[in-house]
């Protein structure tokens, strides 16, 4: 097994996600609660101009990466990562 050859288990890499993941957690759920506190919001728009960025970098067209993004029910996922971008302008 390649792990084996790195000199690493697959139980303390299992262990260093999981802790890493937990840390995220937790990030995430403390940038949510200061963007509740202060009132820290999107708007439609904010997320359009996300989508567009997003599009830009991944050379395809706007309408095609929206259009993914509405029919997979990914906008709360981008509204949610613009408002933690906001939390942490916040804290700055």
């Amino acid at each position: 097994m390649v792990l084996k050859n790195l000199g690493v288990s697959e139980e303390k890499l299992q262990e260093d996600y999981k802790a890493m993941a937990q840390k995220q957690v937790r990030t995430f759920l403390i940038l949510e609660k200061i963007a509740g506190q202060e009132g820290i919001a999107v708007t439609d728009q904010e997320a359009e101009d996300r989508l567009k960025e997003m599009s830009e970098r991944m050379h395809q067209k706007f309408d095609v990466v929206k259009q993914y993004y509405e029919k997979n029910g990914l906008l709360p996922e981008v509204k949610a990562g613009i408002i933690r971008d906001k939390a942490l302008s916040f804290l700055a």
